[in-house]
């Protein structure tokens, strides 16, 4: 038995048919259009009070370099410990031990430096240093021969160097500078003393041309353009 299709069915279909129709032609028109009347949002820039970065103006506005511009600290050794790490004598006479120390202060090893000034003291010499930085498994560098470019390279890595110098005496070598060597005697650690570079050489070689120093890292130059 087939079903009957009533005429109201037929009057309803043909209403929503003719409901698509309009409805399409009404997309297609708004496509061929190119879409007049729809907006697509975009992120608008932020007002100024809601900038996290505040501009500066344009670069004419600045103000201009200063002339004959100096820098605000004098000149220094390559290796420049301040005055309050220096290490001065002690226990009657340690000047070998007190010269290595400034050197590891400079290259950041503080604690080793400290664990140094309370072990290690009394007469010693560079080979002395070498035993305890070989018991220590410390990485270092040294000389007994007088080889003036070892002390070359302590002065151009900035490391410094403990090395025999004056009678029976030790000192820092702190580099080269505008031809000097320079030195901090730790029975006056409160001043350089410069020596011109050969003259310093011929006198370092008389007292035995010996010197040592760690191979760690020392801090950055000073920041001057």
């Amino acid at each position: 038995m087939q079903n009957e299709v009533k005429p109201g069915m037929k009057q309803t279909a043909k209403v929503v048919g003719e409901v698509l129709f309009w409805v399409a032609l009404i997309a297609m028109w708004a496509f061929v259009a190119g879409c007049d009347g729809i907006t697509i949002a975009r992120q608008s820039a932020p007002a100024a009070s809601e900038r996290s970065v505040v501009d500066s103006g344009p670069i004419d506005d600045l103000p201009p370099e200063p002339e004959n511009t100096v820098c605000p600290w004098p000149s220094g050794p390559p290796m420049d410990l301040p005055k309050s790490l220096r290490q001065a004598n002690y226990a009657g006479g340690s000047c070998m031990h007190a010269s290595l120390i400034s050197v590891l202060r400079w290259q950041g090893r503080f604690e080793l430096a400290d664990w140094w000034r309370r072990s290690e003291y009394g007469a010693a010499g560079v080979y002395d240093l070498a035993r305890v930085c070989r018991r220590l498994d410390l990485r270092f560098a040294w000389t007994t021969n007088g080889n003036a470019a070892f002390l070359d390279w302590c002065s151009s890595t900035r490391r410094g160097a403990a090395i025999h110098y004056f009678s029976q005496h030790a000192v820092t070598f702190c580099g080269y500078e505008d031809g000097n060597a320079v030195l901090l005697d730790n029975n006056r650690p409160g001043t350089y003393i410069r020596v011109p570079k050969q003259q310093f050489l011929s006198r370092w070689r008389g007292y035995g041309g010996l010197a040592l120093t760690v191979v760690y890292a020392p801090p950055p130059p000073r920041p001057w353009r």
